[in-house]
């Protein structure tokens, strides 16, 4: 639809995400996938769809991935698990389109206050020191012009 209506893509921002409360013993197999789903198989079915644009018009993509892809956050197994899949996705596709001059990189945000951060909030599925972390990063950053506020 974006080719038909501006005939290019000039940059590519893939902000795909879900969380689901859980661990290894509360998780679900159904949660899991439907996660992998949006976190990661939407990131490279948009991205091999656009690959032909990108590559004629030498663009850039930006993935949309999260701190937890290089931590480890209590009650948050499965959203850390399919994040942290979306880096090799983003460093591997930089290395094959590089020599095509498309760059690819990744935004790696920590807690942005959305729907989500509310949702997972409200189960109190994070420690307690998360949600004093999150709201001191959001009272900080609220007169940032620049901060990200993804929306879901």
């Amino acid at each position: 639809m974006t080719v038909s209506r501006f005939s290019r893509i000039e940059i590519l921002v893939i902000n795909a995400g879900l969380n689901s409360a859980g661990n290894l013993e509360m998780g679900k197999m159904d949660d899991f996938n439907w996660l992998f789903q949006v976190n990661v198989k939407s990131m490279v079915r948009i991205t091999q769809q656009a690959k032909p644009y990108l590559l004629k018009e030498k663009e850039n993509v930006v993935n949309i991935s999260s701190y937890c892809a290089g931590t480890q956050v209590i009650n948050c197994l499965f959203h850390c698990m399919t994040k942290a899949a979306v880096n090799p996705l983003t460093k591997t596709t930089a290395l094959e389109y590089a020599p095509k001059s498309v760059r690819v990189n990744a935004v790696c945000p920590y807690s942005v206050y959305t729907g989500m951060a509310r949702y997972v909030i409200q189960l109190k599925a994070l420690p307690v020191y998360i949600d004093i972390v999150l709201w001191t990063r959001i009272q900080d950053t609220q007169s940032n012009t620049r901060t990200c506020d993804a929306r879901m």
